[in-house]
């Protein structure tokens, strides 16, 4: 059966994001920490797992608005948006309409079940991770804690719905990077 996963990263104090949303940090200490051909902290092995991404429109930009490899190269990749006029898709993804309260998730998530090879890999912000948690979609989380404090901003969320998580996998780097492998208990 298919898996809908996060692959995310958070600093040591709990944050995924600066309060603006941004990852600047992140962006900066991977390129930082990561030398070509070297450590990629397990991500070429967890994007062979994966059929195709979700991803939400602001990530989407953000992504972009870096200087790197687009990360979702090679994978069917789909943009949640509310309105699909004017998105730029110059990287080879599709767009799909999205209600901010989710309502209409079920028939997409459904549809990208069943379509493709591979498991779904959601690649958003707090509040995408979010929806799709309360609507008890994830089912696997990777998560990379960064040795970086930020002091505040925006945290991993899961919603208001409690779940209870099973810990599958774990891996230290040389670097300091702990990598933390769940699955959800059902």
């Amino acid at each position: 059966m298919k898996k809908i996963k996060v692959y995310s990263v958070a600093s040591l104090d709990g944050y995924t994001a600066r309060a603006d949303g941004d990852i600047d940090w992140a962006m900066d200490w991977v390129a930082e920490h990561t030398a070509p051909g070297g450590n990629d902290y397990g991500f070429n092995d967890f994007a062979r797992t994966v059929g195709c991404a979700i991803v939400n429109m602001p990530y989407f930009y953000l992504i972009r608005s870096y200087d790197v490899c687009w990360p979702l190269a090679g994978m069917k990749s789909y943009v949640l948006a509310d309105l699909a006029s004017g998105i730029l898709t110059d990287k080879g993804v599709e767009v799909l309409p999205w209600e901010a309260d989710g309502s209409k998730a079920d028939e997409m998530i459904n549809r990208l079940l069943d379509e493709g090879e591979g498991d779904i890999w959601v690649v958003g912000d707090h509040g995408l991770i979010a929806s799709f948690a309360e609507l008890s979609l994830i089912s696997e989380v990777v998560l990379n804690i960064l040795p970086v404090t930020l002091g505040e901003g925006q945290r991993l969320t899961f919603g208001c719905r409690e779940s209870a998580w099973k810990l599958v996998g774990t891996k230290i780097h040389d670097n300091g990077v702990v990598q933390l492998k769940y699955s959800l208990n059902r």
